[in-house]
């Protein structure tokens, strides 16, 4: 047989064959990389959505072409063979190398989102693309990696940090969170007042605003947003009775009870402040289309989306013109951020402690959770030391909070594996098989297989399933264990009130009714007058962890390198890379 070439020379193309890589990722997801591989018609129709007969077409239009030799099964449902000249390993490189070399970053980053394994799509040659770059044109452009497909960009559904990040980029709220935890500051809000009794408040929006559309911003569409919130998530308002729009620039809110932390809940995320057409929901496989207040106009592209300077925002326009995100696999880098300026001086690494926790939590949905005895011998299981020790991995900094700045004054549980052994021996037999969940992440994947295999070490049997934060909808039913963490913003009680509170996130999802009343009970006092919100944080963790329910590991070390071209590189609300004041040096000073 002739040498079969699945590839042209990458200048000769007009666009990759998608079809032909889809299938070649398919097969080796679901069978290796090889060179003889067995196919079914309906499933190769199924990925494409086309007819079996047309994807029969297809295949014998491929042979025809000197691409593959196809041998048909024999009968309707039975397994066809594909045989192809190359692995598909050398091949996806080869294409990941030639389209990075042309710049062709959109194409390279649906490559990407293929799923083929990181290493096969990330040569050397990606790396200098990405970073933060200034073109010909005077135009600053940023670069950054998105290594997991993202799951709602709708101010109402997301609890994630990155998209909740994405979406403060776009979208404004009637106040802002200060990247130092304090007072919020004035946003859409000029600002505002309260009555004497804390029931009726006035916010006082700025003029002139308007939405990357072109809309006038007025009091109407504050109100429009709030009943969208009162309709999906009207958990982040709990004492909103009733919003008035006075005139055009005047909102009246009346509460059923006082709410001292009224002014920093209008920095969150779902009281984003949207046109009359809200997020609506994206086209299959895309992203929606936005159109917010916000510092940045957002485009999405096949493979990535774009973040673009508004140049008429209210607050001035960003220094930075552009940022790219393209979507890519995880990889063992996940966790780093490289930000490389004009200065071709080397970027000097540093780290930077993530303002969250990486936890344990059970579910009380599934019947093994009741067991006290068994949730206390996971959690001694769960020695997030012995982990880094047998791993050889450097020690990070261990949770007794859900925030690093109180774990460092409180001392962090020692884990035992004897207690554990002691605790299992109270667990009536047969010992219960265990479902865990772990994020497809290199760090977090290891640490789930590590806990497997401790805990079968004392004849405890825990399988472990990868967990997609864009499809998490089975947890419920079928985790009776999820690894996972969470990330705190900058206003440090309310952030952890709404962990608590949120629909989307895994406690209230997962912990038992009884445990969240408790401790929502000690969260009433945030907020309020005299109240000492650590004090008050501290004896809500108490209640998660007494039990066994939760159990804190550690907080996440991120390693950030960044040049010394740059200029402005001040953490967010997030503790991400601020854009709007990101620069870069063209001349810098020897």
């Amino acid at each position: 047989m002739a040498h079969l070439s699945s590839f042209l020379p990458v200048w000769l193309w007009p666009t990759p064959d998608w079809q032909w890589l889809s299938l070649r990722e398919a097969l080796v997801r679901e069978q290796s990389d090889e060179l003889q591989l067995r196919v079914r018609m309906a499933d190769v129709a199924a990925l494409w959505g086309c007819s079996p007969k047309t994807a029969r077409r297809t295949l014998q239009r491929w042979q025809a072409q000197g691409r593959c030799r196809y041998e048909a099964g024999q009968g309707r449902g039975q397994w066809s063979r594909l045989t192809f000249a190359e692995l598909a390993e050398p091949q996806v490189r080869a294409l990941a190398a030639a389209l990075a070399g042309a710049g062709r970053l959109d194409e390279w980053s649906r490559l990407n989102t293929l799923g083929f394994p990181a290493p096969w799509t990330r040569p050397p040659e990606v790396q200098r693309l990405f970073g933060l770059h200034h073109g010909e044109e005077g135009q600053d452009r940023l670069r950054l990696l998105v290594t997991r497909p993202l799951t709602s960009l709708n101010p109402l559904n997301s609890w994630v940090t990155l998209e909740s990040w994405l979406l403060h980029q776009v979208f404004d709220g009637l106040t802002a969170q200060s990247p130092e935890s304090g007072p919020p500051r004035p946003a859409l809000a000029h600002h505002w007042a309260a009555d004497a009794v804390g029931l009726t408040w006035h916010f006082y929006l700025r003029k002139g605003v308007r939405f990357h559309h072109g809309e006038r911003l007025t009091a109407e569409h504050v109100i429009r947003t709030l009943e969208r919130v009162q309709a999906h998530a009207a958990w982040s308002l709990p004492s909103l009775r009733e919003a008035l729009a006075l005139d055009d620039y005047t909102v009246q809110l009346r509460l059923a009870a006082p709410d001292p932390l009224l002014p920093r809940r209008m920095a969150q995320t779902p009281l984003l402040i949207q046109p009359h057409e809200p997020v609506s929901a994206p086209p299959a496989g895309g992203l929606p289309e936005l159109s917010g207040t916000g510092a940045f106009r957002c485009q999405a592209f096949t493979g990535g989306l774009r973040l673009q300077a508004f140049d008429d925002h209210w607050a001035g326009r960003p220094l930075l013109d552009e940022a790219e995100f393209y979507f890519a696999p995880p990889s063992a880098r996940g966790g780093r951020m490289e930000l490389r300026g004009a200065d071709p001086a080397a970027a000097q690494p540093h780290l930077a402690v993530e303002k969250g926790v990486q936890f344990l939590i059970w579910n009380s949905r599934r019947p093994a959770a009741h067991e006290l005895a068994l949730r206390q011998a996971v959690a001694e299981l769960h020695d997030i030391r012995a982990f880094w020790s047998e791993m050889g991995w450097p020690a990070q900094p261990l949770a007794s909070s859900f925030y690093p700045e109180f774990s460092a004054q409180r001392p962090a549980p020692v884990r035992s594996l004897q207690r554990a052994r002691a605790w299992l021996e109270r667990v009536p037999r047969p010992l219960p098989p265990l479902t865990l969940y772990a994020l497809p992440f290199p760090d977090a994947w290891a640490e789930a297989q590590w806990l497997v295999a401790r805990a079968q070490s004392l004849g405890l049997e825990i399988q472990v399933r990868r967990l997609r934060l864009e499809d998490d909808c089975e947890l419920e039913s079928q985790a009776d264990l999820v690894l996972m963490g969470e990330v705190g913003g900058a206003d440090t009680g309310l952030s952890f009130w709404t962990a608590l509170h949120s629909p989307k996130l895994l406690f209230r999802r997962l912990l038992p009714p009884g445990l969240l009343r408790e401790v929502e009970h000690i969260l009433g006092g945030v907020g309020q007058p005299e109240a000492d919100e650590p004090a008050l944080i501290a004896a809500a963790e108490r209640a998660l962890q007494v039990s066994g329910w939760v159990n804190l590991t550690h907080h996440r070390v991120k390693e950030v390198s960044l040049s010394a071209g740059l200029s402005g590189v001040a953490p967010d609300l997030y503790g991400r890379v601020g854009l709007r004041g990101l620069w870069v040096n063209r001349w810098p000073v020897k």
